[in-house]
């Protein structure tokens, strides 16, 4: 998809301008809190970037590192530990929501997944052992790996420096042995990183709330406000959409902290609104869609804080808007129809979930940046999967939702 491909994303790196918050009415605090002593990993996306980095010097006979994990996420980096240099290197992460682990030595190169799915939202205790030759994973108690690693290169006695990065990587993710997909989106807690002292992170995370976790999750995306996710129209277009009669379909979940906020957008790659769907409350509450120069209103008496589940359908007989069991249709002109019908068929398409990129233009129409949760989002009846986005603000979390209820 070469138009797509040559999107410039350090424009959606800049987040959503301050003009673009806006003062209105407030649902009910449902956000959650968020704790100090929970460490959120999945700050950065375009590369993996480590959250910490400890520098230790240990006498090599044994050592271990231990946390609890909590994530939703199937796939990205926990940990990358390093020696000699960066020559000798651990990688250890989760695929498929299976524990992972990547060695690369002068003497082997091993990548093994293995044991039970721990992507399940529950804390889990991981444990990871070094002694000597062997190495040794356990997961709440039970031991899920045990290997030795041949030959044992003679390093027992040996002082030698160790370098761990918590949730990245200390070089560029082309050298692991199985590439991973972006970094974890996970909180860990009741670390210790080979009995380090670790207070430094303690002290950071005090001051830096955005580092934080929510102390009780459940399953979805969280939008801050302050970003975009932008995924390629081309990825969601169907071999049996070119025929007549081309209908264009969104269905997702949100839960929103306030009475206003922009869900999803449809632009060409040159970022021209083809399509935009917000929460306002101006002239009342409701949901307005957008479809070129057309807009349909759905006026709503319930309060938008509690999860509602909207479609929105685009055809030549016209638009649909439907937020639970409440349905608006109004007319679509040839013209707004065959704009949005072109520009998706020849991929010449990106969408935006929770913010718009600052253009000029864009900044003209107005729009406020999303704070709230959205699950099960739908393009085409094909699912968004975070893990394949083209961009992804740090703000976002990706898999994790705060909760009001415990897990």
């Amino acid at each position: 998809l070469p138009l797509v491909s040559a999107v410039d994303v350090s424009l959606y790196r800049q987040g959503a301008p301050i003009s673009s918050y806006k003062v209105g009415p407030r649902c009910y605090f449902w956000t959650g809190k968020m704790s100090p002593k929970l460490l959120w990993l999945d700050s950065e996306w375009e590369y993996p970037k480590p959250e910490e980095t400890l520098n230790i010097t240990i006498q090599t006979k044994s050592f271990q590192s231990e946390f609890d994990l909590r994530t939703y996420d199937p796939e990205g980096v926990l940990f990358h530990g390093d020696t000699h240099n960066g020559s000798h290197w651990i990688v250890f992460g989760l695929r498929n929501g299976q524990p992972e682990l990547q060695i690369n030595n002068d003497y082997s190169q091993i990548a093994l997944s293995f044991g039970e799915k721990i992507n399940d939202g529950q804390w889990h205790r991981l444990v990871l052992r070094s002694e000597k030759s062997r190495i040794l994973l356990l997961v709440d108690g039970k031991s899920v790996l045990n290997i030795t690693i041949l030959p044992n290169v003679g390093l027992e006695d040996e002082i030698i420096r160790l370098r761990i990065a918590v949730g990245g990587l200390l070089f560029n993710s082309t050298q692991l042995l199985i590439p991973f997909r972006h970094p974890l989106d996970a909180c860990i807690r009741d670390w210790e990183w080979v009995k380090s002292n670790t207070s430094q992170i303690q002290r950071q995370l005090e001051r830096n709330p955005h580092r934080q976790c929510f102390e009780e999750v459940t399953r979805g995306s969280y939008f801050a406000g302050r970003g975009a996710a932008v995924f390629r129209g081309g990825d969601f277009l169907g071999k049996a959409e070119k025929q007549r009669g081309w209908t264009f379909g969104v269905k997702l979940g949100f839960r929103s902290t306030n009475e206003y906020g922009f869900l999803v957008g449809i632009l060409s790659t040159d970022h021209n609104p083809l399509l935009r769907l917000e929460i306002t409350h101006q002239p009342q509450m409701g949901l307005l869609l957008t479809v070129g120069s057309q807009t349909l209103f759905l006026p709503t008496y319930r309060p938008l804080c509690e999860w509602g589940f909207v479609s929105l359908n685009v055809s030549e007989y016209g638009l649909e808007l439907k937020l639970n069991d409440e349905l608006v249709s109004g007319p679509v002109s040839a013209q707004n129809y065959q704009l949005i019908r072109q520009a998706w068929l020849t991929s010449d398409t990106l969408i935006f979930l929770g913010s718009l990129p600052s253009t000029p233009r864009l900044l003209e129409v107005g729009w406020s940046g999303f704070v709230g949760c959205m699950k099960d989002i739908l393009v085409q009846e094909k699912v968004m999967d975070f893990d394949n986005v083209l961009f992804k603000h740090k703000s976002i979390k990706s898999h994790s939702c705060p909760s009001d209820r415990p897990n």
